[in-house]
């Protein structure tokens, strides 16, 4: 029974190490770009700047560009392992209230409204009861703490219950 090829030798097969080695190169000085922009890159070293180690790259297909970024020889030019470095500080989870069948918890969100004609929209606050629903809308002039925390002091004063549970994405 005859062996399979490796991976390397069919991908990368048109193309000798030391133009792998130079794509890998290339990425690494430019942040991996997208592989049109990196086709592009190769064929203006050529051409523009007569580079004479993309003459075969600069007439890369971009499909032939994404197998080569497969082989093991551009892989083990660009990729680095580190261990997951363990946190200092324990984290607290980010999870909403769980209200429990009871009303008085309550979620807290911004709605942002993006930009119309160049001006930047006022951001809304939403709070809203996670078991009753019961919701307060209120709009805000900036997304600043001095402009929120007045907003949401108002918002909490308004519901017809005492609030037992508050939850607020990012903080």
């Amino acid at each position: 029974m005859q062996a399979l090829p490796r991976a390397d030798a069919r991908l990368g097969a048109s193309f000798p190490n030391q133009d792998i080695a130079l794509l890998a190169y290339t990425d690494a000085s430019h942040n991996t770009r997208s592989g049109l922009a990196t086709v592009r890159r190769m064929r203006w070293a050529w051409t523009c700047y007569e580079d004479a180690r993309y003459v075969r790259l600069a007439t890369i297909s971009l499909g032939h560009l994404y197998n080569l970024r497969k082989t093991r020889s551009y892989l083990a030019r660009r990729q680095a392992f580190t261990k997951t470095k363990p946190s200092a500080v324990a984290i607290g989870a980010r999870c909403a209230a769980l209200p429990g069948g009871r009303a008085s918890f309550i979620r807290i969100d911004s709605v942002h409204q993006g930009e119309q004609y160049g001006v930047e929209a006022q951001p809304h606050i939403n709070a809203v009861d996670c078991m009753t629903q019961w919701a307060w809308v209120a709009t805000c002039e900036a997304i600043s703490e001095a402009y929120l925390l007045p907003v949401i002091e108002a918002l909490l004063v308004v519901f017809p219950f005492r609030i037992l549970g508050l939850h607020a994405d990012n903080g």
